[in-house]
C-alpha cells in the first residue's frame, strides 16, 4: 500500500499555504471562438464543434473512474465493471479505437486488455479532460476513429505561482457506496525558476447500493464485490525559464477493488479448438494456438475441456471443503514523466517539445489471499515535436514517437506448470516496439481553414517461445512453424475543412483514412479471460485494420441560441473482432448465453454511423436550457466464411458456410435529454438534468435486450471566499428517481448500476 503518511504530507502541504485562487473554471468549454487552446492541439486555436473539454469544476463533482466521469458527454457512454473500473465508450468504440492519453503521453496501463482493469488516470485530479477529433488525433496514434481522450493535470508545473504557492483541497462523501474521498495538491515556488508540485488522493467506498435485484435467484440490495480503495501520490519538480520549462514527476498509484460477476466454474478447463488429426503433427498448438492455420481449427466441435492434471497447491478442484475468498484486484503502478518545451529553438520554428514516460505496472487477481492471475506491463514512450511559425497563413508541426512495451498475463496454475500438458497463459511476454512519424499543417484562407495530418507507423511484436517444447511436440517430418516476430507498417491521413459561412456559424467536414496495426492480445492471446466470459485465442495471420471515415459538423453560437450537430459514418475493412466458435457446433459447445465462450480473433467488415446534437437557449445571462441526444448504430458485415467439414483423407476444408450480418456488440442505445443550469446569484448555482436511455433492441449474437431507464440528476453549489481562499460546497444527487439501470455497453449488462446517490463535498482553492 502507498504509505498513509505520504498522502498526509500532501494534504498538510495543501493546507499550509492558504491563498487566493487566480482562476475560476467554467463548467464546460464548447465551440466558442474565444475558448483557450488545449494541450493536445499542438497548433493552438479553438475547439471544433465535435470536440469538447470537461473542466476542473465538473470533474471535482464526478466519478473518479474515467468512463463514469465522462459518461454524460455527447457520444460517450461507460463500460463499468463494478466500483473500481470503467472505460469510456466513444461512438460505440473502446480504447483500441479511442486513445487515452496523459498530458499528451501514452497511458501505458493494461485497461485496453480487459474491462475489469482500471484506467490509471485520476479524473478527479485533472485540470481538464480534452476530447479531440479530426486531424489532431493522428499526432498521437492511428486507428483512433472515435477520437482521443487527453487527461491534463498539473503534475509538472509550467509556470511559477504568482504568490509563491497555490493549491487545492477537497473532501466528499457519497451515500450509495458510503464513499469517503479526500484530495489535495499544492505548487510551491523554490526561487525564481523552480516549482515543486505535490498532490495526492485517497478514496474508499463499500459495495454500492442498487434497487432490489437478484443474482442466481438470491435477492440483493448491494452489488457484491463492488467495493474499492484507491490512493495516488505525485511529486513533480520543474525548472521554468523565460523560453520554456523542463520537469520530471513521479506518480505512485495503488488500487484494490472487488471483481463482480466472478465465477470459479471454469477454473479447471482449457481451450480446445484444434482438430485432433492435426495434433499428431502439430502438438505444439495446444500451447500456442495462435500459430494455427485455418485448416487446423476444429470448427465442428470447438470448446473447452476439463483438465485431467492436478497440480498440488495450484488447484482446489474437487476439494469440497475449500472456501473461496473474495475475488479482487490488487494493483500497483509506478509512473515517471518528463516534459519540456523550448520557445524559438531554431530560426523559423516556434516551439520544440519533448516528453518521456516510463510505467512499471502490475496487478494480481486474487481469490481471498491467494493469487490466481497476475498481469505485468513495463512501458516506455518518447516523443519529440517541432512546431514551425506561421507563414502566409500556414502553420504546422512534425514529430517522432517511440513506444516499447513488455506485457504478460499469466495464471498462477499455468506458471507453476511449465512441464504440464496443458499450460495456457493468457499472454506470454510479448514485446511490442512501435516507431511513428507524424505531421500536421493548417492553412487559414479568409473564411476557410484547412487541416491536413498524416502518421506513419512501424510495429514489431516478438513472442517468447519455448523452442525446445515446440520441437518436442512436432510430428514426424513436420516443419518448424514460423516463429518470427510480427512486423507491419501503417499509413494514416486525415483532412478537415472549416467554413465560417456566416457570423457565429461554422461548418466542418472531416475525412480520414486510418490503418490500425493488430496488438499483442489480438495476435497472441491464449487462455481464460473471465472478465470477458470467454477463453481467448489470438490469430497470427491478422492484417492491419483499415477504416475510412467522414464526418459533418455544424455549430452556431449566438447571443441567445446555440447549437451543434455532428453526423459521422465509418467503414472498416479487416475489422478485428472476437468470433465465438463454440456456438452449438458440438458436444463441447455451451448451452446458454451465460456459459463460457471460446473466442478467436478474426477479421471482417464493419459499419458505424451516428449522430450527436445539442440545442441551447440562454433565457438570461444566468439561466440556460439545453436539449441533447446521441445515437450510434454498428454492424458487422461481410464476415468470413466458416469451415463446416473436412476431407477425411487430406484434412482440407471441403465445405464452407457464410455468416450473416449482425449488430456489433455492446453498442449504446439512443439517449435523449435536457439540462437546466442556473446561477441564482453570486454565490448560489444549480443544475437539473433529465435524460432517457432507451432500450437496446439491436443486439449482437448472445446478447439480450437491455431495458431502458429514466435518469434525473440534481445539483446545487454554494461558492464564496474567506479572506483570500475560494471555496465551494456542493450537494449532488444522481439517479434521483432511484431507477434500476443497466448498461448495454458493459461486459456485465445484467448487473445493475448504482441507485440513488447523494454526494456532499467541499472544494477549496488558494
Amino acid at each position: 500500500m502507498l504509505k498513509k503518511n505520504y498522502l498526509t504530507v500532501s494534504i498538510l502541504l495543501a493546507i499550509s499555504g492558504v491563498g487566493y485562487a487566480n482562476e475560476i473554471s467554467l463548467e464546460t468549454i464548447t465551440v466558442d471562438g474565444n475558448t483557450p487552446s488545449t494541450k493536445g492541439k499542438l497548433l493552438g486555436g479553438e475547439l471544433n464543434s465535435n470536440e469538447s473539454v470537461v473542466d476542473e469544476k465538473k470533474l471535482k463533482q464526478g466519478s473518479i473512474t474515467l468512463g463514469n466521469a465522462l459518461s454524460g458527454e455527447l457520444g460517450i457512454h461507460s463500460s463499468q465493471f463494478g466500483g473500481g473500473a470503467s472505460t469510456p465508450i466513444i461512438r460505440g468504440q473502446e480504447s483500441k479505437r479511442a486513445k487515452i492519453l496523459q498530458n499528451n503521453g501514452e497511458n501505458l496501463d493494461m485497461s485496453g486488455m480487459s474491462p475489469d482493469h482500471a484506467v490509471t488516470v485520476d479524473a478527479l485530479l485533472a485540470k481538464r479532460i480534452e476530447i479531440l477529433r479530426g486531424p489532431t488525433t493522428l499526432l498521437y496514434s492511428a486507428g483512433n476513429t472515435a477520437g482521443v481522450i487527453n487527461v491534463v493535470d498539473n503534475k509538472i508545473p509550467t509556470a511559477i505561482p504568482e504568490k509563491g504557492y497555490e493549491g487545492q483541497f477537497g473532501v466528499r462523501f457519497g451515500s450509495a457506496s458510503k464513499e469517503r474521498l479526500t484530495y489535495a495538491g499544492s505548487t510551491f515556488a523554490l526561487g525564481n525558476h523552480l516549482a515543486l508540485r505535490v498532490q495526492g488522493m485517497y478514496n474508499k467506498a463499500s459495495e454500492y447500493y442498487a434497487p432490489h435485484f437478484t443474482i442466481e435467484g438470491k435477492p440483493h440490495h448491494r452489488v457484491p464485490d463492488s467495493d474499492v480503495q484507491s490512493q495516488t501520490g505525485t511529486v513533480g519538480l520543474s525548472w521554468i525559464g523565460e523560453r520554456g520549462h523542463l520537469g520530471i514527476a513521479y506518480t505512485d498509484r495503488r488500487d484494490k477493488y472487488g471483481l463482480i460477476g466472478h465465477t470459479h466454474k471454469y477454473d479447471h478447463y482449457t481451450i480446445s479448438i484444434i482438430r485432433q488429426a492435426v495434433m499428431f503433427a502439430k502438438g505444439y498448438l495446444r500451447f500456442y494456438p495462435h500459430l494455427a492455420e485455418e485448416g487446423d481449427i476444429d470448427y465442428n466441435n470447438p470448446g473447452i475441456r476439463l483438465l485431467h492434471t492436478h497440480i498440488p497447491g495450484g488447484s482446489h478442484y474437487g476439494q469440497d471443503t475449500h472456501e473461496h475468498g473474495k475475488p479482487w484486484i490488487d494493483m500497483h503502478s509506478k509512473r515517471y514523466d518528463i516534459d519540456g518545451s523550448l520557445q524559438n529553438p531554431l530560426p523559423g520554428f516556434e516551439e520544440a517539445k519533448i516528453s518521456a514516460n516510463y510505467v512499471d505496472y502490475y496487478h494480481d487477481e486474487k481469490d481471498g489471499k491467494r493469487v490466481e492471475n497476475y498481469f505485468k506491463n513495463k512501458g516506455k514512450n518518447l516523443r519529440f515535436e517541432l512546431v514551425h511559425k506561421e507563414w502566409k497563413g500556414l502553420k504546422g508541426a512534425i514529430g517522432l514517437q517511440y513506444t516499447n512495451q513488455s506485457t504478460s498475463a499469466l495464471a498462477l496454475e499455468a506458471s507453476r506448470a511449465a512441464k504440464v500438458f496443458n499450460k495456457q497463459p493468457l499472454l506470454n511476454n510479448p514485446k511490442t516496439k512501435l516507431w511513428s512519424l507524424f505531421a500536421i499543417e493548417r492553412l487559414n484562407l479568409g473564411d476557410f481553414t484547412f487541416e491536413l495530418s498524416g502518421r506513419a507507423e512501424r510495429q514489431k511484436i516478438a513472442m517468447d517461445y519455448d523452442v525446445k517444447l515446440i520441437d518436442r511436440w512436432l510430428g514426424f517430418n513436420t516443419p518448424m512453424p514460423n516463429l518470427d516476430p510480427h512486423k507491419d507498417k501503417g499509413y494514416s491521413y486525415s483532412f478537415a475543412t472549416h467554413w465560417y459561412f456566416a457570423p457565429n456559424h461554422k461548418l466542418t467536414l472531416n475525412a480520414a483514412h486510418q490503418e490500425r496495426l493488430p496488438n499483442a492480445q489480438e495476435l497472441y492471446a491464449h487462455g481464460k479471460h473471465i472478465a470477458l466470459n470467454a477463453f481467448e485465442a489470438g490469430n497470427k495471420n491478422l492484417k492491419k485494420e483499415r477504416s475510412n471515415q467522414i464526418e459533418l459538423a455544424l455549430a452556431y453560437v449566438g447571443d441567445k441560441w446555440d447549437y451543434k450537430l455532428n453526423l459521422y459514418h465509418t467503414r472498416y475493412g479487416n475489422y478485428i473482432y472476437p468470433l465465438t466458435l463454440n456456438d452449438n457446433r458440438g458436444p463441447k459447445s455451451f448451452t446458454d448465453e451465460y456459459n463460457l465462450k471460446v473466442n478467436r480473433y478474426y477479421q471482417g467488415e464493419a459499419r458505424f454511423s451516428g449522430a450527436e446534437g445539442e440545442i441551447g437557449y440562454l433565457f438570461t445571462p444566468n439561466y440556460r436550457l439545453a436539449v441533447f441526444g446521441d445515437y450510434v448504430r454498428g454492424k458487422l458485415v461481410n464476415l468470413p466464411n466458416i469451415a463446416m467439414s473436412y476431407n477425411i483423407w487430406t484434412g482440407e476444408v471441403d465445405k464452407w458456410a457464410s455468416q450473416p450480418d449482425i449488430s456489433a456488440p455492446r453498442i449504446p442505445p439512443l439517449r435523449l435529454g435536457a439540462r437546466f443550469n442556473a446561477d441564482f446569484n453570486l454565490n448560489w448555482s444549480g443544475m437539473l438534468e433529465y435524460y432517457r436511455v432507451f432500450a437496446q433492441k439491436k443486439v449482437s449474437k448472445y446478447e439480450q435486450v437491455t431495458p431502458g431507464h429514466h435518469q434525473v440528476n440534481l445539483g446545487v453549489t454554494y461558492s464564496n471566499h474567506f479572506n483570500q481562499t475560494e471555496y465551494q460546497v456542493f450537494l449532488k444527487v444522481d439517479n434521483l428517481l432511484n431507477q434500476k439501470m443497466y448498461q448495454h455497453a458493459s461486459y456485465l449488462p445484467h448487473i445493475p448500476q448504482m441507485g440513488r446517490n447523494a454526494m456532499l463535498g467541499m472544494n477549496i482553492s488558494f
